[in-house]
């Protein structure tokens, strides 16, 4: 057998690019596109307005500075996410390889994190890192490739097609670039007012774009749909999410799993009456989780979502056919 040259070897073990790939056009929430565009042509035109305000009145003086206003719309964003995110990136330094989702450590999630990546098309996959802490949560880091964050209590109440489904949604913000902005508006949300106004493009951003930040979890969560095939874990892992993460909600997971399995009828099952009461208190306390759920359930009855899953079925098969 003749060996290969170590640079010939790297080639030929990276996987070929499929033919068929999942686009933004596939499974983008209508009106996605233009809450971003609408919200970012105001703040343009608000800083070509402030920047023409101060050429006007101090023209003899001071010209030239203006021309960083530009600069400062473009680079606020990035800036803002950049140190939103910078904590936790030291953190995960320091947890260093222990708590990162490695071949041989933690290997089924790695395997699971290279599977829905080469579905989603995405020319690498994200780092995961699992890491000890009291809250249930997962949110993802807009590093390259994306990093996917996930506490061990958020695994110790989740199935694993549960957990895969939350995965697969964290995908789905990394693939649409959803996180920069997403991440900075959450920033100066918690910031005090100076900061407020020395990022204003993006706090600008954030009052212009409320319903955007409901509208990406409607697209992240149909990437999960195509990607695991599989709406009632979605379903059901929305659902304990939320729970899991509200301290006054009175639902147990066994509770939530016995309601969502229909044990029992509505009319002859007390139990399941009582279940269904507390899921919907929690649902209507939860901003935006019924039409969530809705929509889960639209995308994959409408003529797009069965455009969307032929599509997947393609590449599905096409990866088979690698192997």
């Amino acid at each position: 057998m003749v060996k290969l040259p170590r640079r010939v070897q790297k080639v030929h073990k990276k996987k070929r690019r499929l033919e068929v790939c999942l686009r933004l056009s596939d499974y983008q929430y209508p009106g996605e596109r233009q809450h971003y565009w609408t919200s970012t042509g105001v703040v343009v035109l608000v800083s070509v307005w402030i920047a023409g305000m101060g050429l006007w009145k101090f023209h003899d003086t001071w010209t030239y500075q203006w021309g960083y206003l530009p600069v400062w719309v473009l680079i606020s964003a990035p800036l803002v996410s950049y140190l939103a995110a910078r904590p936790r990136r030291q953190q995960l330094n320091k947890l260093g390889h222990p708590a990162k989702v490695w071949g041989s450590n933690y290997p089924q999630y790695g395997q699971m994190l290279t599977r829905l990546s080469r579905r989603a098309c995405l020319r690498q996959a994200p780092q995961m890192y699992i890491i000890n802490e009291d809250a249930p949560y997962i949110y993802s880091l807009p590093d390259r490739g994306g990093t996917i964050i996930a506490t061990k209590p958020l695994l110790d109440v989740l199935e694993p097609e549960e957990f895969e489904a939350l995965v697969a949604h964290e995908i789905g913000h990394i693939k649409s670039h959803h996180l920069h902005l997403e991440l900075a508006m959450t920033y100066v949300d918690n910031v005090n007012p100076m900061l407020k106004l020395a990022f204003g493009p993006v706090t600008i951003w954030r009052g212009l774009m409320g319903s955007w930040r409901d509208v990406i979890e409607y697209t992240a969560d149909r990437v999960a749909l195509l990607l695991t095939q599989d709406p009632a874990s979605l379903l059901r892992v929305i659902i304990k999410s939320a729970a899991a993460a509200d301290e006054q909600a009175d639902l147990d997971q066994d509770e939530i799993d016995a309601y969502l399995e229909a044990a029992g009828a509505l009319d002859t099952d007390a139990g399941q009456i009582e279940r269904l009461f507390k899921i919907s208190e929690l649902i209507n306390k939860q901003p935006n989780m019924r039409e969530r759920l809705q929509e889960i359930g639209q995308f994959v009855s409408s003529e797009e979502g069965k455009t969307a899953f032929g599509k997947i079925g393609e590449i599905l098969q096409e990866i088979t056919q690698e192997r």
